[in-house]
């Protein structure tokens, strides 16, 4: 099995985008709004149930 990167659940996509961008320096490679990932392997999801 092959890792692939981590999937976070957020509830507010415009601050957890800011922490990873501002905070953390990670580059954005996809952003489709509810979904954004990141260079680093991490990507955030909005309105995950």
């Amino acid at each position: 099995m092959k890792y692939g990167g981590t999937l976070l659940a957020v509830t507010d996509m415009a601050k957890s985008k800011y922490f990873y961008e501002a905070i953390l320096e990670q580059k954005i490679v996809m952003d489709l709004e509810a979904h954004v990932s990141f260079e680093g392997g991490i990507s955030l999801q909005s309105n995950y149930s």
